[in-house]
């Protein structure tokens, strides 16, 4: 399927005027700043619970899994719930409250002696997680030019990913500050990641509020006003110019942005207000499933379901246990396997402490975090691929290259025995793997109207994060088993994005 030409008078040549500057260049920075706080908080959830295991009262590895569990729970109600809202009542007040729930559900997990409590403070954190990562991002995509919309969505996957990277070289290195703490002080020290995160979360929420509202957003409300003034205020900023030589009436800007029936007028009751945003979430589920939008709905929660059940970190980790297995075949991998970052033998997976978790000073240790940091840093010259190409050679391609590689690392890994060659095809496998996942989260905010652009992210994700939980408490497989079906899962993702529009150089769908 490709998307028409770009019809004249659409939202993109109103951008274009505004040119580039000084407040490009300022929300650009925040949604990198906010990404990598992003990241951060997403794994202080795991690494607190592993280094936990530096202590003599560490989480026992049952309880990590219900964590991680509601942490995925928490996911899912975010993206179809808060998203949803977005949608209704702005990204930005969406993306301040995301992160003030980051904030307070960080100190509740960082100062919870109760299981239950880091539990339930994990949900809403995944809740927040969500929630701030799609915002962010929506408020970025709404505002770029079609020229380079797809460059600058792709550097920011690259901030995440740097983060990402940056923060885990940080932390596999802590353990060595656990054993060197007297033994008074070492229960609190790894409460301290949920901390650090928290206040980061509610910087960023204090710094998000100086951002202003998408565009898209007050002409999907119906106040073309307010975007004229908005666009008007960002041609003077970047320009350094006065607004009045902005030469866009705000008549121009009716009918650009169409509410599909979507909006209704307050204030009303609480229940009605329940009741009424029921109502809208159900309409936007039959637009998406409408004949016009049907085919994209299906291929994107196809696409994203297997990428959210076993997620970046997760194949991450599978990779670096996989490295260090003489033959697979003797080892089983559960859900443990893929969310703990510590390397365990089959025989110590239940007795978990100082001397098995994450501070144990062993070989087999040291091995594992170096090839689970290469791997980690592997994926960063992926994505810059994907920023340097997507607007080039376009979405479908560079998404279809991304999986299939994948899906021949994978292959590779499962049948091959030499071990540099595993390493080197896993190297590939991150790598082609972050720009296909780049790729597929750019595409999905650009073929969705702005009036379900919220609500689509939220329902395409939902399946995988549902189906994530379940995968964590069932799984029990062969690791090279699960490798090559992967690798085949790789495969079929490929040929699914030959079921997505191209929108290099194209206007969001509106």
């Amino acid at each position: 399927m490709e998307v028409e030409a770009a019809q004249a008078g659409c939202l993109e040549d109103y951008l274009k005027q505004t040119g580039w500057g000084v407040y490009h260049n300022f929300i650009l920075s925040v949604t990198c700043a906010c990404l990598m706080v992003h990241a951060l908080t997403f794994i202080s959830i795991i690494y607190a619970v592993a280094l936990s295991s530096c202590d003599a009262l560490f989480i026992p590895s049952k309880n990590a899994l219900r964590i991680f569990s509601g942490y995925l729970i928490g996911s899912a109600s975010g993206g179809l719930v808060a998203n949803s809202l977005s949608d209704r009542y702005g990204r930005r007040r969406c993306l301040t409250y995301s992160l003030i729930c980051m904030f307070f559900s960080s100190f509740t997990a960082a100062f919870g002696y109760n299981t239950f409590v880091v539990i339930g403070a994990t949900f809403i954190l995944g809740v927040g997680l969500e929630t701030s990562a799609v915002q962010i991002r929506l408020l970025l995509v709404e505002v770029l030019c079609k020229e380079k919309r797809g460059f600058w969505m792709a550097f920011c996957n690259v901030s995440w990913t740097f983060g990402y990277s940056l923060i885990t070289l940080i932390l596999v290195e802590t353990p060595a500050i656990f054993n060197s703490t007297e033994e008074g002080t070492k229960l609190a020290s790894w409460r301290l990641m949920f901390a650090v995160s928290g206040g980061a979360s509610l910087i960023m929420a204090c710094v998000c509020a100086l951002l202003e509202e998408s565009p898209r957003f007050y002409l999907k409300i119906g106040r073309n006003y307010l975007a004229y003034i908005l666009l008007k205020q960002v041609y003077a900023i970047n320009k350094s110019s006065f607004a009045d030589t902005f030469q866009v009436r705000e008549e121009e800007l009716s009918n650009l942005i169409q509410p599909y029936g979507l909006n209704y007028s307050e204030p009303l009751s609480y229940w009605s207000i329940v009741k009424r945003n029921c109502w809208r979430v159900w309409k936007s589920v039959q637009l998406m499933f409408s004949k016009r939008f049907c085919r994209i709905s299906w291929a994107l929660m196809l696409l994203k379901a297997p990428v959210l059940i076993v997620g970046f970190f997760q194949i991450n980790l599978v990779f670096a246990r996989l490295l260090m297995l003489d033959d697979a075949s003797t080892e089983r991998f559960e859900g443990l396997d893929f969310i703990y970052p510590i390397f365990q033998t089959s025989e110590a997976k239940r007795g978990l402490n100082s001397t098995s978790g994450m501070c144990a000073n062993t070989n087999n240790n040291q091995v594992f975090y170096s090839n689970f940091l290469v791997l980690t840093w592997s994926s960063l010259p992926g994505e810059i691929l994907c920023m340097l190409f997507v607007d080039k050679l376009g979405r479908k391609f560079v998404s279809f290259a991304g999986f299939l590689l994948a899906s021949s690392s994978c292959l590779l890994m499962g049948f091959m025995e030499n071990q540099w060659v595993r390493m080197t095809a896993a190297c590939f496998g991150m790598s082609s793997l972050a720009a296909a996942l780049a790729t597929i989260t750019l595409v999905n905010m650009e073929v969705f109207p702005t009036a379900i652009r919220g609500t689509s992210n939220g329902i395409t994700s939902f399946p995988g994060y549902v189906l994530g939980v379940f995968f964590l408490n069932l799984i029990a497989i062969q690791p090279r088993l699960f490798i090559i079906v992967m690798g085949i899962s790789y495969f079929c993702l490929s040929i699914f994005t030959c079921f997505l529009p191209e929108f290099k150089e194209q206007p969001m769908t509106e």
